[in-house]
C-alpha cells in the first residue's frame, strides 16, 4: 500500500492530481478512523471531508494523518 501511496504523491506534483492521493489515503485509513481521530485531534466530519476532497488539504493535516498511522514523508531529489 505504501508504495501507491508514494506514487500517488507523486502524481500530484507531476499532475495536481489528489485524486489518487485521496484514495490511497482512505485505504490505510479505513478501519482505523477511530485512532486518527483520536491521535489527530480532528473531528470525524473534518476527516471525512478531508478525504472526500471537499475542503482545502493541508499539510500539516496530510502529516498528522500520516503520523497517526504511524508513517512519515520523505523528501527525494528528482533524478
Amino acid at each position: 500500500m505504501i508504495k501507491d501511496l508514494n506514487k500517488a504523491l507523486n502524481l500530484i506534483a507531476e499532475n495536481d492530481d489528489m485524486v489518487p492521493f485521496l484514495t490511497s489515503l482512505k485505504t490505510l485509513i479505513n478501519g482505523k478512523t477511530p485512532v486518527v481521530l483520536k491521535k489527530t485531534g480532528m473531528s470525524k466530519e473534518q476527516l471525512q471531508d478531508i478525504l472526500e476532497n471537499d475542503t482545502d488539504l493541508y499539510f500539516d493535516d496530510v502529516i498528522a494523518i500520516l503520523r497517526a498511522l504511524g508513517y512519515k514523508m520523505t523528501v527525494e531529489p528528482i533524478s
